[in-house]
């Protein structure tokens, strides 16, 4: 909440950054269980069963299961916290340029 104080952003809207923060964290935690504390796997695990007999369906998905599997970065909980915190700043720019309400 100390880093957002200067943002003019209204109570309830710094309560639902620290929420959307929080989620991804349990979320990427979650997926980490049983994955060795690599969600990334975990991930690539399902796509690789969903994908299965179908890789020539998906061509698109496949391709991408397979760049990752040959040297993927896991990194899901920093990338996701990157995009959340761009779009939060994207939100409190968008905000500091509304016009006052009178």
């Amino acid at each position: 909440m100390e880093t957002l104080a200067g943002t003019g952003l209204p109570g309830a809207e710094k309560l639902d950054v620290a929420a959307i923060l929080s989620g991804h964290v349990r979320a990427t935690t979650q997926q980490s269980v049983g994955a060795h504390g690599r969600p990334e796997q975990a991930f690539e695990a399902i796509v690789g069963l969903v994908l299965g007999p179908h890789r020539d369906r998906y061509p698109a998905l496949s391709a991408a299961y397979t760049e990752a599997a040959e040297g993927g970065q896991d990194q899901a909980l920093e990338f996701g916290l990157d995009r959340i915190l761009d779009g939060v700043e994207m939100h409190i720019a968008a905000a500091r340029e509304r016009p006052a309400a009178p």
